[in-house]
């Protein structure tokens, strides 16, 4: 049962669903009448298409990525200069035709089918070299896609010639289970590994029934190896119904095979001993037993006819992802009404257009190559944006077409809910009718038992009987003889007596045989009436199995309902998707948009804000100079003052002690006066007079002096204290104007560094935007996907872009033609010529193989997982650092690409040599410069310059991925 609550009409929506599926039908049929397939994908996508779109890729990108797809490598540099240099406007199509026919692309898309089917998985019973061929010369034949699936699954093993095509089911170990998880992740596109004990948790549309259906085709069969020492093959019983019952319900069911999306297989039956054509022999164990009909068979039949839509769209879907990067559902195994197709018109257009062209996996590849959608480029240019007002007026109608598929979804989901009420009820109605079958069943039984046992009595009384009735026939004949011996002798006593004698026995015979007449006629009353029993419980077998198949032909009416409203409940969520996805794109890029003019905005708030920014730096830097000037002046004022009244202080101390030493040397010069006028006589006092005198003039001099200089020192001190309100004010002011400044350039500096986090923040959101935005482009083939290359490409890429690949093939070529050289009468026939040709890109291919396998090894995801995420390791980082592969193929020698490069004189010779080999591209004036600027600074060691050149392009970026 769905998981939705919506209800609605479902007459409604059953009619305008068959009528819109008939529309795009009719619709499809008339493209394709006028229009070659890959014109009518443009014009569906076009006629979807919301937004911009990236325009066609240029040579050198579309030239890569179709020798990727088709091919497995890149083109060599002589190879890419032809194409580029090719004018014809028909060149894409010419180069697409001259790749398919290609023995690389069989090589190529051999391996891509064998990593889809087998998903790397190790050899057991079929080894990896005779898939691997089987797989060739079906691409080689361009074998339809339903024959080879049929083939696979035909397959049984014993047939030498098929045995390689069993590979799929016998190295999966003829495991039931995971042969139905796996035939229908590749076989059809649905993941239903957590169906197995319920209905899927997480997808709506998965349910336990699909999951049995498919395991029906498998389950009988079963590995037959009697004998350890010979191949293991196939083998399958003739009966063996499955039963399942969800964990989560407890409801027990029982299905007969069914593909997805259609009714049970209705199956034939067999009577009791012919169910084999070669019976199981206990007493020859080596005899593989074959039934009559096989469920296996009967699914490779279906599938061969190629009527089953999620047989279809999964291949197409498939094929569509290895061209275009991914799928129209995606990823490629999860088909499922949560997942919609990207454009599923498109997508049912492809299912169609592939089956009406038998399967042809070269004609659809070719069409995809053609498409504008396969060669778009990488980006939208910024130019071509379009508006955000044309986007809402597409919202609008988006909304008013999903509104009206909302309604046919609800009318959808209501007819299915009710056809779901309808099956169950059936179902129990069926079971129901199960015990009275079974009741009646059981007492025909009965009766027949009892009816049994009474013909043991019967056929032992008529036995009784017929030999009692023997001897009284027996005795009565002769008595018969002897009456008519007496008549001709009645005087003859003991004759009489005799007669007599034999009469009596007679009778008791007859007597006897009577009795026994009896007997049996009780014993048939009683067989009649337990035949008669039998009729009646015979009749009440029919009667219930009648009550049972009209509730069984219900039942599969009702499931047969139930399966066509389950499609079309899925096409209606499909298409309600669809426009989902489609308003989800809108709006995503109207948020793109708004984003990026918020950035716009953001950058210009940023301008702004910056414009003021010098100056108000210039205004900050003057001020501290200004500042630092008035401090200097305020420290030299401070100082000189400081000067003027440290020296006055000074002058002062010295002052008062001039003045005192005047002071004493007056007055000892009065005592002495006294004393000399006292004693006029004494010379030595006199002359101590003159001295003293002398000392006094002098002090008093130096008084003068002292008070002279005073004078001046306050003089210094009052213009030093005059100067100081000024500095002091100069100082304040410019302290005051840098602060000033400074405060400005906070301001400023902050409205900068809001505006930076404004448009940091804004630019971070349109990046996110943007993101999600090409994601979505990508999803709608608007633009090109990035994708890594598979090991395989990049193995063979690398082989190319080295020249190992040329060199190795040379080494092929020359070995064959000594061998066995093509006789001149050959070389002058095509067909000898491209065999050769063969020949040797086999053998290249053969002795290649190790150098591949060490690309499968390192790159590769490992046996059953998904092979197509990009991933890093270490080991990957070293083989490319330190692998001695890698070094010894770019070591110069035999034209390899550095032998060549070291031979070019011309740094721009050098450069388009390097750029051509490696990238499949021109470099641009840029890199050539930059080559010649590496060259030059590499001095004389070219040989390791060049080296070094190739290798970095080699693990280069552009190099690594599909672009």
């Amino acid at each position: 049962m769905i998981r939705s609550a919506r209800h609605g009409i479902a007459a409604r929506s059953l009619t305008t669903l068959a009528f819109t599926t008939l529309f795009f039908a009719v619709v499809a049929q008339t493209l394709q009448a006028v229009e070659p397939l890959h014109q009518q994908i443009d014009g569906l996508l076009d006629a979807s298409r919301v937004e911009a779109v990236a325009p066609v890729a240029g040579d050198a990108d579309f030239m890569r990525r179709v020798y990727l797809d088709l091919t497995g490598s890149i083109p060599s540099s002589v190879d890419a200069k032809a194409f580029l240099a090719d004018k014809a406007p028909n060149k894409r199509t010419v180069l697409v035709d001259r790749l398919l026919a290609s023995e690389a692309y069989v090589r190529h898309m051999a391996n891509v089918f064998d990593v889809m089917l087998m998903e790397r998985l190790g050899d057991k019973h079929v080894k990896a070299n005779e898939w691997t061929q089987y797989l060739r010369t079906s691409i080689q034949q361009n074998k339809p896609y339903n024959q080879l699936v049929s083939e696979i699954l035909t397959a049984d093993g014993s047939d030498p010639k098929t045995r390689a095509a069993a590979k799929f089911i016998l190295d999966r170990d003829v495991d039931a289970n995971r042969l139905t998880k796996d035939v229908g992740r590749v076989f059809f596109g649905v993941d239903l590994e957590c169906a197995q004990c319920h209905d899927h948790p997480n997808v709506e549309d998965y349910f336990q029934a699909d999951y049995y259906g498919v395991f029906s085709f498998l389950s009988r069969t079963y590995l037959f190896q009697p004998d350890k020492k010979k191949p293991a093959v196939l083998a399958e019983k003739p009966d063996g119904a499955v039963n399942f019952k969800s964990v989560f319900t407890e409801v027990e069911q029982q299905t007969r095979p069914r593909l997805l999306g259609e009714i049970p297989v209705t199956e034939p039956t067999f009577a009791a001993g012919s169910e084999y054509k070669v019976k199981p022999d206990k007493k020859n164990k080596n005899l593989r037993p074959i039934p009559t009909y096989s469920r296996r068979a009967k699914f490779a039949a279906l599938v061969a006819s190629g009527t089953n839509q999620a047989f279809r769209r999964n291949i197409v879907n498939r094929l569509w992802a290895h061209m275009m990067g991914r799928g129209l559902v995606h990823p490629v195994d999860l088909h499922h009404v949560d997942n919609p197709p990207s454009h599923p018109e498109l997508l049912q257009l492809l299912a169609d257009d592939f089956a009406a062209g038998q399967f042809n996996i070269k004609s659809l590849l070719r069409e995809l190559a053609l498409t504008r959608a396969y060669q778009r480029a990488l980006h939208v240019a910024p130019s071509v944006e379009p508006p955000a007002a044309p986007e809402k007026q597409k919202l609008v109608a988006l909304a008013a077409a999903l509104d009206a598929r909302e309604l046919e979804l609800a009318d959808a989901e209501g007819a299915l809910e009710l056809l779901d009420a309808t099956v169950e009820t059936s179902r129990e109605t069926l079971i129901a009718a199960h015990p009275a079958l079974d009741k009646a069943k059981a007492a025909a039984a009965a009766g027949r038992k009892a009816a049994a046992a009474t013909a043991k009595p019967l056929a032992e009384a008529q036995k009784q009987h017929a030999a009692m009735l023997a001897k009284a026939q027996s005795v009565s004949a002769a008595l018969a003889a002897a009456d008519k011996a007496a008549k001709q002798a009645a005087s003859d006593k003991e004759l009489l007596q005799a007669v007599a004698a034999i009469r009596t026995r007679a009778t008791h015979w007859n007597n006897e045989a009577a009795i026994l007449q009896k007997n049996v006629a009780a014993k048939q009353a009683a067989v009649t009436q337990a035949a008669a029993s039998v009729a009646a419980a015979d009749k009440q077998v029919a009667a219930a199995q009648a009550e049972q198949q009209s509730a069984s032909t219900k039942y599969e009416q009702d499931r047969k309902k139930l399966y066509a409203a389950r499609e079309t409940w899925k096409a209606a969520r499909r298409a309600s998707g669809h426009i989902t996805a489609q308003i989800e794109g809108v709006r995503t890029l109207q948020e793109a948009i708004a984003k990026r003019a918020a950035v716009r905005a953001a950058e210009a708030a940023l301008a702004k804000a910056s414009t003021g920014l010098p100056a108000v730096r210039k205004a900050v830097e003057t001020g501290t100079q200004q500042a630092k000037a008035a401090q200097a002046a305020l420290a030299v004022g401070t100082k000189a003052m400081s000067d003027a009244e440290a020296a006055l202080a000074s002058g002062k101390q010295k002052l008062t002690t001039a003045q005192q030493t005047a002071a004493l040397l007056s007055e000892s010069l009065a005592k002495a006066q006294v004393a000399a006028k006292a004693l006029p006589a004494d010379k030595a006092l006199a002359q101590a007079v003159v001295a003293v005198k002398q000392q006094s003039d002098a002090q008093t001099a130096a008084v003068a002096a002292q008070q002279q200089a005073m004078a001046e020192m306050e003089k210094a001190r009052a213009q030093a204290a005059a100067q100081m309100p000024g500095l002091n004010q100069r100082a304040e002011q410019t302290k005051a104007a840098l602060a000033a400044a400074q405060k400005g350039l906070s301001t400023t500096t902050a409205q900068v560094n809001a505006a930076t986090t404004k448009l940091d923040a804004d630019r971070a959101a349109f990046e996110e935007r943007n993101t999600k935005l090409t994601k979505h482009r990508g999803s709608r083939f608007d633009v090109a996907t990035l994708e890594s290359l598979a090991p395989e490409q990049l193995a063979h890429s690398t082989l190319r872009a080295t020249g190992q690949y040329d060199a190795t093939r040379r080494g092929v070529e020359a070995e064959l033609n000594k061998k066995s050289p093509l006789k001149p009468e050959e070389q002058k026939d095509a067909a000898k010529v491209a065999e050769r040709q063969r020949q040797i890109d086999a053998q290249t291919a053969d002795k290649l193989k190790g150098p591949v396998g060490t690309f499968v090894k390192l790159f590769g995801a490992g046996a059953g997982q998904p092979q197509g995420p990009f991933f890093a390791t270490v080991d990957q980082a070293l083989y490319y650092s330190n692998g001695g592969e890698i070094r010894s193929w770019l070591t110069p020698r035999s034209g390899n690409l550095t032998d060549r490069l070291v031979k070019l004189g011309k740094p721009e010779e050098m450069a388009e040599e390097l750029y051509l080999s490696v990238l499949t591209r021109r470099p641009s004036a840029e890199e050539t410069t930059d080559v010649a600027e590496y060259l030059k600074s590499r001095g004389e060691k070219k040989n390791e310059a060049v080296q070094e050149m190739a290798w970095a392009l080699l693990t280069s970026v552009e190099f690594r991925f599909h672009h």
